[in-house]
């Protein structure tokens, strides 16, 4: 493969390179200086040299395994088991294929490991250096004839110039960064050189098979990354702008002789170029006009165009132009500033890399009237047109396809310069100076940038999840053991993919949906492990071995029997969890791991149940509040809400994932914390029996008033055109009814009005422990009356699922209806599910009488009221609880005459 662009794929060396012309007489001497044992031994060491800068110390830097890498393992592990093999993956904000069916090849191959999945990238990165100079050695056949003169030059310059080049991309930052790690980006510079390298032969030959070749990598590139969809426009631009010139210029050599060949002649190759394309690409072309919110999902997410984003403020021209300053500065001042791209606030060249690129810009637009050079910069400014359009900017991923073109511009300015000081030194010489020098001066910059200052970068490891993916690699080596040892884990290690990932056979976990069996006596010697810093306040989950030898994994609480947070103690070392340490054998680890003394553990439990189901099959279980109220100490301060949430059919992902809106509603404003569902965990990474908590946190304002506020919940997805469209909640019959749950109330402030009750005759009535009627009172009713008042006192016990209503019947000895009366309790305004634990409220009711109603007080004792509550939507009545009774009844029985005044 080294000797490729050099021996197999070259066969026209007429012309000129980049303007420097070649007469005809060299074109054999110039095919045996492309067979000297030196220039294969350079391009075989420059080609070793990227490898080696690529592989070197690859299963430690990067550290960890970052959330969007550790995503496409699990669509690949999913491709290896035929769970999935989709055309495009829908998840992450959607993906092209091909990567991650690399991928899946290289895991196959090699394990599961982030090492495995990055090698891809390795081998396309490499790959990628010699295909750059079969795309300049073809620029070289590209020379009207009326410009080849009977000047002779040296038969080692071409090859010294493509070897510029391969050295440039080889030593890159930015290349050689892309190339280690896991993202799908960097087929792109692979797959389009290609493209490109049949475009310029096709347009030069004419050849039919040539234009073929070039539609199928150039439809084979929109399986590579987003940025693709623009190498077209490339293609596109590049036939236009020589339509124009072909006004004036008339005809054009051809490669083997100085025969004409017209616009006219290469349109039927044209033709069949775009039809390639279109064919090739079909299947993603049908999938995006079947679903086009997944064409642009992403596009909208990160589009400078998008009306309001308070990270990039301004109008769409001002962002432009911020962007445009900006990205010219990348390439000499400030790059990208994602530690996970780049050393933040590197250029994207070094010193001598950046004097090559701006030489090789300025000679190519004096001479931009010429087909390679027009094209060579047409590609590098459209390919660059992703970061320009879109917040971030510089983003060394957006612009990844920009790379074969930039390489290109180096070897153009090292030609100039060479070419400018042939007057004083030998060209061929000052080439191959030049050539040492980008090793050694570029290569050294690298190295010295990547390994020496980036690998030490204070928040690296946070900046690839380092902590989840070495729990995983430790998680996977204790269960390989013959060790017994039940294994505690946080559930930021539990619940990521890259435990998915290392782990699969892992079964779900789930909290408890009631207060029952609450204890776990956890085993001595439980081995736990917990990352730096770790939130306190996270479950717990305990991975156990049954008898059959198959996982179980119970989630806890992280408050012990004793009150005390485990978690917290870990981190702090207090006993008797002291003899912590670090990940063994590792002195970059980044977790605690230890053994836990006799302990007694809480099992996690559902607070509040409230099972509701959308209608994409995701249910919610229930919630969980810290308090019952909020004080006015905690202006200013942040109230957590946990939801619990699974999904009906884990067999089946949606093709775009919805979000979830939770909202806090207090009476002046609304407070929202929307986003994807289950804390970052995917729906489609969700087992059978999982129950995911997912977290959202409401920041108060500064000043709080006394108030009773609730919370808004519900799914929704984004259309591409920003529309926002909610999923509907289905009932018990199936049908849609509502498309937000309004749950959880809170007093703020002390904000619940008092309700005085001290009049009313008092009871003791509970319903299913959540409402406590607690008082009545009945006005006698007068002669001729046709209905009676009753004044009835409730108190919440607990939060309610939902509106209750009330039912009162006035009954005859007979046990028959004679009067009746049904009301939604609380009232619009305040319903059942709006009440907070401890609140009283009164409610009237005025009861039909019948027509021959006695209010004598003898006939009054014939007459009962019958009270109970019930779902207005399924009909269920709650279970009177309080006084408790065998029959277990939905309702109370009271005589009238025990409640007159």
């Amino acid at each position: 493969m080294a000797f490729l662009p050099m021996y197999g794929m070259l066969h026209c060396m007429r012309g000129e390179y980049m303007g420097l012309p070649l007469s005809n007489d060299t074109e054999h001497s110039t095919r045996q200086a492309l067979s000297t044992s030196s220039h294969r031994l350079t391009l075989l060491a420059v080609i070793l040299l990227a490898f080696f800068l690529r592989i070197w110390n690859l299963d430690r830097l990067p550290p960890g395994l970052y959330y969007d890498e550790a995503y496409n393992a699990i669509d690949a592990q999913q491709v290896i088991d035929g769970i999935a093999r989709p055309i495009f993956f829908p998840g992450n904000n959607g993906r092209e294929p091909l990567f991650i069916y690399l991928q899946s090849l290289a895991v196959t191959l090699f394990g599961a490991s982030a090492y495995s999945l990055r090698s891809v990238s390795v081998f396309a990165g490499v790959l990628t250096v010699p295909v750059v100079v079969v795309v300049l050695l073809r620029l070289l056949c590209w020379v009207p004839p009326t410009e080849v003169t009977e000047r002779s030059k040296s038969k080692a310059l071409i090859v010294q110039a493509a070897l510029i080049a391969a050295a440039a991309i080889s030593v890159s930052y930015w290349h050689m960064s892309l190339s280690r790690l896991g993202f799908r980006a960097i087929l792109l510079p692979l797959i389009s050189a290609f493209a490109v390298y049949f475009f310029v032969k096709a347009w030069q030959t004419n050849r039919w098979s040539d234009f073929m070749w070039a539609g199928v990598w150039l439809g084979a590139s929109q399986y590579t990354y987003i940025s693709a969809r623009l190498l077209p426009m490339v293609i596109g631009g590049f036939v236009l702008i020589e339509l124009i010139l072909s006004l004036r210029r008339k005809t054009m050599a051809s490669e083997d002789s100085h025969a004409p060949i017209t616009t006219a002649q290469r349109l039927p190759g044209a033709v069949l170029m775009v039809a390639s394309t279109v064919l090739v690409s079909a299947p993603l072309l049908l999938i995006f006009w079947q679903q086009p919110e997944l064409l642009a999902a992403r596009i909208s997410d990160v589009s400078i165009f998008v009306a309001e984003n308070p990270a990039t403020p301004g109008t769409p021209m001002e962002r432009l132009v911020d962007n445009f300053g900006k990205l010219a500065g990348a390439f000499f001042i400030n790059g990208d500033l994602n530690p996970r791209h780049n050393l933040p606030d590197r250029p994207l060249n070094d010193v001598l890399l950046a004097i090559l690129f701006a030489t090789g810009v300025i000679t190519s637009l004096a001479r931009m009237r010429r087909p390679a050079h027009h094209l060579v910069l047409l590609w590098f400014v459209v390919m660059l047109l992703p970061s320009l359009f879109s917040m971030q900017s510089p983003h060394w991923l957006r612009m990844v396809g920009a790379l074969p073109p930039l390489a290109i511009l180096y070897a153009t300015g090292a030609q100039a310069i060479a070419t400018f000081l042939s007057r004083w030194f030998k060209l061929s010489h000052l080439l191959i100076l030049v050539l040492v020098a980008v090793i050694v001066i570029s290569g050294g910059s690298t190295t010295y940038s990547y390994f020496g200052q980036w690998a030490r970068l204070p928040r690296l490891a946070d900046a690839f999840d380092a902590d989840q993916y070495e729990a995983a690699q430790l998680v996977r080596s204790l269960l390989a053991d013959k060790s017994e040892a039940p294994i505690l884990l946080t559930r930021r290690l539990y619940r990521s993919l890259q435990m998915r990932f290392l782990n699969s056979d892992l079964p779900g976990a789930r909290p408890q949906i009631t207060g029952a069996d609450k204890w776990l006596s956890g085993a001595a010697g439980t081995r736990y492990i917990i990352e730096y810093d770790a939130d306190t306040t996270q479950p717990l989950f305990l991975i156990t071995k049954e008898t059959d030898g198959t996982l179980a994994v119970t989630q806890l609480s992280p408050i012990d029997a004793e009150g005390e947070s485990i978690i917290a103690n870990i981190l702090a070392g207090k006993s008797p969890f002291g003899k912590r340490h670090t990940q063994p054998d590792r002195q970059d680890a980044h977790l605690y791991v230890g053994e836990l003394p006799e302990i007694t553990l809480v099992l996690d439990w559902i607070q509040y149940p409230l099972p509701t189901q959308f209608i994409n099959g995701v249910e919610l279980v229930g919630y969980a509040l810290p308090i019952d109220a909020v004080p006015c100490a905690m202006a200013g301060e942040t109230f957590p809400l946990t939801l619990y949430l699974r999904k009906a059919d884990v067999e089946t992902s949606d093709d775009a994932e919805a979000l979830l809106f939770a909202h806090l509603m207090l009476s002046e404003m609304q407070i929202q914390d929307n986003g994807p569902l289950g804390n970052g965990y995917p729906m489609t990474m969700w087992r059978p029996n999982d129950i995911v908590d997912d977290s959202r946190s409401f920041d108060l304002p500064e000043t709080l008033t006394s108030d009773k506020a609730y919370f808004e919940t519900g799914l929704f997805w984004l259309a591409p055109n920003g529309s926002i469209q909610r999923a509907g909640i289905v009932d018990g019959d199936g049908n849609t009814a509502g498309d937000q749950v309004t749950f959880g109330p809170i007093a703020i402030c002390d904000g619940v009005p008092e309700v005085s009750i001290d009049e009313l005759t008092p009871l003791d009535a509970r319903f299913e422990e959540r409402i406590e009627l607690v008082g009545i009172q009945l006005v006698p009713p007068q002669t001729g009356a046709t209905e009676v008042s009753i004044e009835l006192g409730w108190r919440a016990v607990d939060r309610s699922p939902t509106a209750y209503t009330t039912f009162v019947h006035l009954l005859d000895a007979q046990n028959n209806i004679v009067g009746q009366f049904d009301f939604p309790l609380g009232g619009e305004d305040n319903p059942t599910n709006l009440w907070v634990p401890g609140e009283q409220i009164r409610s009237s009711v005025t009861l039909p009488l019948p027509r021959d109603f006695d209010p004598d007080p003898s006939a009054l004792a014939g007459y009962r009221l019958r009270i109970g509550l019930y779902e207005p939507v399924s009909g269920r009545q709650l279970v009177v609880t309080t006084p408790q009774r065998a029959d277990a009844l939905s309702f109370i029985i009271l005589n009238i005459t025990e409640f007159l005044p």
